[in-house]
């Protein structure tokens, strides 16, 4: 009859009332773990650059540095640095030394003359190691130091670097908590996201 039509239909309206209640809370509750994922991965987010002088203030120096800063406010793992010269992809500055600076004729002698100033105790370059460094907010890692002192050797490969370091490139990929990848690279300032790190060529 009538009365119990009028029933079953408040009762439809009721149960498809829940319904859209209940998806609406749904929707509400994802949209919001989506905005605190965001926010907590933001609050985290690491930014690093690629620097590069050839002076030192602080003891009016000549010294050439290369330097990772974090300036973003959350930890950055650095998983790989690749450094490229002449159209090679090298693994170390003394690679690129042994190019572009040393003297002879062929790599090996420019090595040799590298080895000989180093054992020497002429040749004084400082490097850290960069592969799966982790670098704090506001931190930096200056992983390659070299000064230019007054012998006439270390002078010349030291000039030589000051200038082949406008022609090489740094790439460094690192990475946040989150494991959220970025790439860098020094000479474009380019930041691109990449899903992961590529693994590097020993």
């Amino acid at each position: 009859n009538l009365q119990q039509f009028h029933i079953r239909t408040i009762e439809l309206v009721i149960a498809v009332s829940v319904v859209v209640i209940s998806v609406a809370s749904l929707f509400v509750a994802v949209y919001q773990g989506m905005v605190m994922e965001r926010t907590l991965k933001a609050s985290v987010w690491p930014l690093v650059q690629i620097e590069h002088g050839n002076y030192n203030p602080d003891n009016d120096s000549r010294e050439l540095s290369f330097t990772l800063s974090n300036l973003g406010i959350g930890a950055a793992h650095v998983r790989t640095m690749e450094i490229t010269y002449d159209g090679e992809s090298l693994r170390n500055m003394y690679e690129v030394m042994s190019l572009c600076c040393a003297e002879g004729e062929t790599r090996e002698d420019r090595q040799a003359q590298l080895l000989r100033l180093s054992q020497d105790r002429t040749l004084f370059i400082t490097t850290t190691l960069v592969r799966d460094r982790l670098i704090s907010p506001n931190d930096e890692n200056t992983f390659f130091h070299f000064r230019r002192g007054e012998n006439e050797d270390i002078t010349a490969i030291w000039d030589a670097l000051d200038q082949a370091r406008w022609e090489m490139d740094i790439k460094v990929c690192y990475c946040s908590v989150f494991e959220d990848c970025w790439t860098i690279d020094m000479r474009s300032s380019v930041r691109e996201e990449v899903r992961e790190c590529a693994v590097p060529r020993d």
